[in-house]
């Protein structure tokens, strides 16, 4: 199971509304989020645990920033783009259990996080295309974002770790 084409490229159309994604772009992407999705959920306590979660998972700016994010969606003042239900379809597909697909936090935790990270790899993604003068972002572009920022290295190095 896979997160839904459309929803990335929604996220796309914020950032770089003039770009397009290939299908092995988003492949990975959606790799990187399964996998990221599969992380919070295996650190999963209680819902008093998310910041915990995130600093074993990511640092600086992206922790802080995907936390500002469920905060700002605590408040009322960030909409989800994922679809909790879809959320539900990727975490049967992982294998993960029925508690949790009952949980409502976790999903919504879930969906706030991979549309964040989604952003982030998209936007460095999209500027490398730019810089390319190119249309579509393909796989080569992904990789490069991720490569030229720490912090997207270290954490799609530790959501693929064990």
């Amino acid at each position: 199971m896979s997160f839904n084409k459309k929803y990335i490229k929604q996220i796309l159309k914020d950032v770089h509304p003039e770009l397009q994604l290939t299908n092995d772009a988003y492949i990975l992407i959606n790799d990187i989020l399964k996998s990221l999705s599969k992380k919070i959920v295996e650190g999963y306590e209680s819902d008093n645990d998310y910041q915990k979660i995130i600093s074993k998972i990511m640092s600086g700016k992206l922790a802080i920033n995907t936390m500002k994010e469920w905060n700002n969606y605590m408040l009322g003042t960030y909409d989800l783009i994922y679809p909790l239900k879809s959320i539900d379809h990727v975490m049967i597909g992982l294998g993960l259990g029925l508690g949790y697909i009952c949980n409502y936090s976790i999903k919504e935790f879930i969906s706030v996080t991979i549309e964040y990270i989604t952003l982030e790899i998209l936007n460095a993604a999209g500027n490398i295309t730019h810089n390319m003068k190119k249309i579509q972002i393909n796989l080569g572009n992904v990789g490069l974002a991720i490569d030229g920022d720490n912090e997207l290295v270290n954490l799609v190095s530790n959501v693929f770790r064990g």
